[in-house]
């Protein structure tokens, strides 16, 4: 019998972490399905640098609430998906 191996899915809130988030990524990649960035208003290339490696990127369209909104952000698109 064949097991259906569950999808695994990170969901990185980030507010300009330019500096980070390739390190991070690379990282991910050895662990995770896939990765969904979700950028709370940032005004750097986070998102950028998460697109160019391959990550899901939602933007916030403005800062709203930090970390729990980019969460909540991160979760209804993948559920879209």
């Amino acid at each position: 019998m064949d097991l259906i191996r569950p999808l695994v899915v990170a969901c990185i809130p980030a507010f300009n972490e330019e500096r980070y988030v390739a390190s991070v990524l690379v990282r991910l990649r050895e662990c995770v399905d896939r990765v969904i960035v979700c950028g709370d208003g940032p005004v750097d290339l986070t998102g950028d640098i998460a697109e160019a490696l391959g990550a899901v990127v939602v933007r916030a369209l403005r800062c709203m609430d930090g970390f729990e909104c980019a969460v909540r952000l991160g979760r209804l698109s993948f559920i879209g998906d």
